[in-house]
């Protein structure tokens, strides 16, 4: 058991800082909760509005239940979709690896979630998901939920039935899921014990006065106890509906219940108010009548005083902020769900502490669930009791209306671990001021609803009247002369009928009927022909060739199959009788015994005439022949339907899809139906196996062999298949191709748990009407189906052209088409347009734009002068050493990692990429887009950014190693153009290209050493022309310092600069002392340690170290061989190049002068490597 927390302490601030609150002293430092809601707001709920409450709990938590320990939390956005909340936690668990996943609210979402956290064994606690569905703890092991179930509203009625002692009930749902989960659950929980359920209706606040009228009128016949699952503030048209009918003086109850959760100010505001019936209308008065007879059960809601103390402390909470919680931005409102929230959460702290003391991994998500089964405490929400299942118990009110007009409970409900408790607040009023249960209306009238329980008493005959002996005789004689009539008018028509049914008007010779002409004649021919190409997906008997026509094993008359797409025969043959064509229909059978009822059968079928079913023409009864002729429909309703049921046939009996055939006038008819036991001798001549393809349109309660079948509800229920059919143009069980005919017809007789029907599309259950009618005409409880009038009804009002003629209809469809063209063409061009876009960009990002459009366009690119322009060039030190140390993929990866990284940063600058070789990277600003003077201070600040990102870059395979890298920048005029067809790419050609290369290999490797101490160093700075420090320098805040003159290579002696920083600029650009720090025995960049002695020596790179370093060893030639740099100045530094990575160089120092000071700018000369030496190296 959970220990008892009071619900204000559990809170209140004060109460979480009290030294003195027994507590246990977790030794665990830190716990991590991944938070799972959603951002926007759905359902009544979102992760801004209940994020301050998740902070008050979390509060709570360290202060009082885990002290000594920290809550990291971080929130994903679970979007109330499955997907995304399955992906925010296979997130959280790669990234964060909670100890808790708290949420998702929503249950699609969490059912993927617990399923998850069950599998790694992590506790889920919900908080809003009260999905019927995850009961299921064989799939949820470690789900606990502080909002029950849907389904425990059903309990409900067991209170209602001990209060009021009904056992007779009417459903009336809202079509939303939420609503209609809780209507199921209560029509399962009534018949479970036996009570009854007259009727079932769905109803949305769209429908119509009448509409709803329709509905009252039939719930009216049978029940008197209405239960709505209907939104509380929609209850008023309801009500003014029932009102208008009479029903709502004292006769009926209506008691309306649902799942909705509201805050203090809704509940007060919207339900202990009258807003539910008071609009300031003239319906105002008749409402609150109608309302007398409303019994409204909700949850029970917070005590009022701990929820206004939980809602003053979440306002103080929405500033709580700590770098350990990664939550969202509040909204500064509360929804009516945060409470769970919050008690959800301190539940968890509960038991990890429990768990904890028990010596126990507080991540065990099954014990936590063991821990939590039949657990109970106090929270913010009240009485919080768990079951078994880890699911809460509902507590209940049960409100009604009082004289003010305002709804207060009279019966409040507390579920308990132990069992329920009901508690009286008052008594229940009922119309014309009538109080107390013992008032309610009987679930039945006292005469039945039929008058079937009254007898009527014998009326007393009148002594004093004189004339009573004259009133008696003259109603006796009236009486025998109407007798004498009616049994004279009964014996003619019997006489008639008998005259009829000996004439054999139905019967027809075998020899009449001609099968041969029908066969020759062209259209029909061509009409099998055509049907016979369709393709067949039925069973093996529906396979056989249309070219088979004989009938009887004979060749007198031909047989042809109609095909529908699904493989059904649409009908056996067709044939010529005195002139008209007909259909014919074969029996199986070789002969049939003409008794009195099946005379009686064909007689009434002939007298059957109306425009939605077939005329029945005639039947033939020779031996060996048994055909039944029917009016044939060369194209191929429910008006037909309902016009059977209303006649002495009185149910169709074999509907399905290929008995609704189209006429030549494309009227849709009904036909093959009727001769019940014509069809039952028939049907038992006929193996089980080639019964199966028939029957998938056949009711399960018919399927089972039960007596007292209703067979009305059962063509409703092959009705339903066939609107499935019409509407997703496909088979009666098409999504379940996989599965064979009898195999569907086991799962239809046995359903388990749920019935089993055909999927209906995305498109129709888009439409709620619709899949509501399909779902109410396929119905498991035959009672629950509608009437064809109902079924007629709704498709009326589904479809708009209901009142078109054939023309206007075709010509609607071909212009439905034609739209249907156009919108086909506009998504086609819009993916063509995303194409074109993936394109284009991924051109954009290999060329310039205005290069690009031009080569798409065919135009020649012309080569276009810069006067001014800055260039960039960066290297990388040691990058010969590291590909020594590396494997060719490591390199790539590297050079990937880095480079990605250069690409990322450029995004924020107006500089172009001109291209990468090998380690070195090239960048341009002022082209292809001049920019003005900005080129200098785009390309110098976009450099800054480049060696900060340094600093914290990590080779992915060594990651000891620090990289360093040289820049070089200069400024300059170019020639820009594409060159070549194959591949082009658009190049930089002039002086400037070449200079800005020296700028970068000059910018040499220099570690200065004075008495074993790091100083400075020319690597990681930005080496300057002249030309770019002279643009730069118009720029204020700059850090720019002389170098020296150096001779490069083809220039002479140039001036250079550093540039090493800018006074508004706060990231950290590295330099040697980040690399080189502590005492002599520290480790170069290539991680080789390096021991100097007091004396320093100067070393530039030599020929062949580049040709070395450059992958050309023992100094060969090359065609990118340079000539030998010298060291022009002795100076007391050591100067080490870029490939100079490891200690044996520095042994090698080849020492030429010694100088007693360092002097910043000396001359060094050494030998650069060009950009043509970085081609060849590439």
């Amino acid at each position: 058991m959970v220990a008892v927390i009071s619900p204000v302490s559990a809170v209140v601030f004060s109460s979480v800082l009290l030294s003195s609150c027994a507590a246990t002293v977790i030794t665990r430092k830190e716990f991590r909760i991944a938070w799972l809601a959603p951002k926007e707001m759905h359902g009544g709920f979102s992760a801004g509005t209940s994020v301050s409450a998740l902070k008050l709990a979390l509060r709570a938590i360290e202060a009082q239940h885990l002290r000594g320990s920290k809550l990291r939390v971080k929130w994903y956005d679970s979007k109330c979709e499955p997907k995304a909340a399955i992906t925010a936690a296979v997130d959280a668990r790669s990234d964060f690896d909670p100890d808790l996943f708290l949420g998702p609210p929503c249950s699609p979402g969490m059912s993927g979630v617990a399923m998850l956290a069950s599998h790694w064994n992590i506790p889920v606690f919900g908080w809003v998901s009260n999905d019927h569905e995850l009961k299921y703890r064989h799939i949820y092991s470690t789900l606990v939920r502080v909002l029950g179930p849907l389904n425990q509203f059903s309990k409900t009625m067991m209170y209602v039935k001990i209060l009021f002692r009904w056992d007779r009930f009417a459903m009336i749902f809202d079509e939303d899921s939420t609503y209609r989960t809780v209507h199921s659950a209560i029509v399962a929980y009534l018949r479970e014990r036996n009570n009854t359920i007259t009727s079932a209706h769905g109803v949305n606040i769209d429908k119509s006065d009448s509409e709803v009228q329709d509905i009252f009128m039939q719930v009216r016949k049978y029940a008197r106890v209405i239960i709505l699952s209907v939104p509380w503030l929609s209850m008023r048209k309801y009500m003014l509906v029932a009102h208008q009918l009479n029903m709502t003086s004292g006769d009926f109850a209506f008691i309306c219940i649902n799942s909705d959760v509201y805050t203090r100010k809704e509940l007060q505001e919207d339900v202990l108010s009258d807003k539910v019936w008071h609009r300031n209308d003239t319906f105002d008065d008749d409402a609150r009548a109608a309302f007398e007879s409303v019994i409204y059960v909700m949850m029970a809601p917070a005590e009022e005083e701990v929820y206004n103390k939980f809602e003053t402390l979440v306002s103080r909470a929405e500033d709580l902020n700590y770098s350990r919680w990664e939550l969202p931005t509040g909204n500064n409102t509360l929804d009516a769900y945060a409470p769970f929230l919050y008690d959800a959460t301190l539940l968890w702290a509960i038991l990890v502490n429990q768990t904890m003391a028990a010596d126990v991994d507080p991540r065990n998500g099954s014990y936590i669930f063991q821990r939590a089964q039949a657990a109970s405490t106090k929270g913010v929400t009240g009485l919080l009791a768990l079951d078994m299942d880890c699911d809460r118990l509902f507590n209940m009110w049960l409100l009604d209306m009082q004289a003010d007009g305002r709804f207060k409970e009279f019966v409040k409900i507390d579920n308990t671990v132990d069992g329920g408790y009901m508690a009286r607040v008052t008594n229940i009023r009922w119309p014309d001021g009538r109080e107390g249960d013992s008032q309610a209306p009987p679930d039945t009238p006292d005469c039945g609803f039929e008058g079937e329980l009254c007898k009527k008493e014998p009326v007393e005959k009148p002594a004093d009247e004189s004339y009573t002996d004259s009133i008696i005789g003259a109603a006796a004689g009236s009486s025998v002369v109407l007798a004498i009539a009616i049994a004279v008018q009964v014996l003619l028509r019997r006489c008639r009928r008998r005259k009829k049914m000996k004439s054999l008007i139905w019967q027809v010779k075998f020899e009449e009927i001609d099968f041969v002409t029908a066969f020759l004649c062209g259209s029909v021919r061509s009409s099998f022909r055509n049907l016979g190409r369709r393709k067949q997906t039925g069973s093996k008997k529906l396979q056989k060739s249309n070219s088979d026509i004989n009938l009887t094993g004979s060749s007198d008359s031909p047989r042809s199959h109609h095909l529908l797409e699904g493989g059904a025969t649409m009908f056996g043959s067709v044939a010529y009788l005195r002139g008209s064509l007909v259909s014919v229909k074969r029996m199986n059978r070789s002969s049939v015994g003409l008794t009195k009822d099946m005379l009686e059968q064909f007689n009434r079928l002939m007298e059957l005439k109306h425009q939605n079913v077939t005329a029945f023409v005639g039947a033939c009864v020779d031996p060996s022949r048994i055909l039944l002729l029917w009016e044939y429909c060369a194209k191929g309703s429910l008006q037909g339907l309902e016009y059977l049921h209303k006649t002495h046939i009185n149910y169709h009996g074999n509907l399905k899809s290929s008995n609704c055939v189209v006429d030549s006038r494309w009227t849709c008819k009904l036909t093959d139906f009727g001769l019940p036991k014509l069809r039952a001798y028939d049907k038992g001549s006929v193996s089980a196996e080639d019964n199966w393809d028939k029957e998938l349109w056949t009711a399960p309660e018919v399927l089972k062999g039960e007596t007292g079948v209703d067979l009305q509800k059962a063509d409703i229920y092959a009705l339903g298949i066939i609107l499935k059919e019409v509407f997703t143009r496909s088979g009666p069980y098409s999504d379940y191709s996989f599965m064979s005919s009898a195999e569907i017809i086991q799962k239809v007789k046995n359903p388990n748990p749920t019935p089993f029907r055909p999927t209906l599309a995305r498109d129709i259950r888009h439409d709620s009407e619709l899949t509501s009618l399909i779902s109410d005409c396929w119905a498991e409880d035959p009672a629950m189906r509608p009437t064809p009038a109902r079924v007629l009804k709704t498709l009326n009002k589904l479809n708009p052209s209901k009142h078109m003629t054939v023309i206007d209809n075709m010509v609607a469809m071909l212009e439905k088409y034609a739209n249907h063209l156009e919108e086909l063409v506009a998504e086609r061009t819009s993916e063509l347009d995303a194409e074109k876009r993936k394109t284009e960009n991924l051109l954009y990002r290999m060329l310039p734009q205005s290069v690009a459009e031009d080569l798409k366009s065919g135009k020649p690119v012309k080569a276009e002068l810069f006067d001014e322009v800055t260039i960039y060039f960066s290297d990388i030190v040691g990058f010969t050493k590291i590909c020594a140390d590396s494997t060719p993929i490591e390199v790539v990866n590297l050079l990937n990692s880095l480079y990605t990284l250069f690409d990322d940063i450029i995004t924020a600058y107006d500089v172009y990429k001109v291209e990468t070789i090998g380690d070195a990277y090239m960048l341009a600003s002022g082209l292809p887009k001049r920019n003005g003077e900005r080129h200098i201070k785009e390309i110098a600040d976009c450099s800054m950014d480049i060696l900060a990102s340094i600093g914290t870059f990590r080779i992915p395979h060594l990651p000891e190693r620090q990289l360093m890298i040289r820049i070089g920048i200069h400024t300059g005029a170019v020639v820009a153009g594409v060159v070549g067809l194959a591949m082009p790419r658009y190049c930089l050609f002039g002086d400037a290209v070449n200079t800005a290369s020296r700028m970068e290999s000059t910018g040499v490797v220099l570690v200065v050493v004075v008495q074993s101490v790091f100083f400075s160093s020319l690597a990681m700075k930005i080496h300057l022309s002249s030309q770019a420090r002279d643009k730069l320098i118009n720029y204020h805040g700059y850090h720019i310092v002389p170098r020296g003159e150096i001779s490069v290579k083809g220039k002479g002696t140039l001036s250079t600069y550093f540039c090493w920083g800018r006074d508004d600029y706060h990231k950290h650009v590295p330099d040697a002392t980040d690399y080189h720090h502590g005492s002599s025995d520290t480790k170069l960049p290539g991680g080789q340690p390096s021991v100097f002695p007091s004396t320093v020596a100067v070393q530039s790179e030599t020929d062949s170290h580049a040709k070395q370093r450059h992958g050309f060893p023992g100094g060969g030639s090359h065609p990118c061989n340079s000539s030998v740099g010298e060291v022009s100045q002795p100076v007391r530094t050591s100067s080490v190049t870029s490939s100079q990575d490891d200690a044996s160089e520095l042994q090698d120092v080849d020492v030429k002068l010694l100088r007693k000071n360092f002097e910043p700018t000396s001359r060094v000369q050494s030998e650069p490597y060009t950009h043509t030496d970085r081609a060849c190296r590439s």
